[in-house]
């Protein structure tokens, strides 16, 4: 993957603050806050952690769902689009979201931990 489109989409995130990439299966995992919100493919396709609550609004910019292995059920992130990365509103709203959904999941796990104590 290039390393231009790992730049110019931590650069479209920088209005969250500090975004942490880590290498993972031939693209980057994208962390805020220790929480894994979204992902950068090996091909270059951003994704972003979505839910039920707001699928419209990722159809809405013609995105897809992330399935690297289409014999099992899709990852829960979806497509940033050209269109949906060119509507600020819209984008920083969506990674508002993700950024939630990827906390609440954090806290999900470690109190599944937890609660094996």
């Amino acid at each position: 993957m290039p390393h231009t489109r790992l730049i110019q989409v931590l650069q479209s995130l920088e209005f969250l603050g500090s975004v942490m990439e880590r290498r993972m299966f031939g693209g980057y995992g994208l962390y805020f806050d220790g929480c894994f919100f979204g992902l950068i493919h090996g091909g270059g396709d951003f994704f972003l952690k979505a839910d039920a609550a707001n699928l419209g609004d990722f159809e809405k910019f013609e995105s897809h769902a992330f399935n690297p292995d289409p014999n099992k059920k899709a990852m829960g992130y979806w497509s940033v689009s050209d269109e949906l990365l060119a509507d600020q509103k819209a984008f920083e709203s969506l990674v508002q979201e993700a950024v939630r959904l990827a906390r609440v999941a954090k806290k999900a796990k470690e109190a599944l931990i937890h609660s094996g104590e």
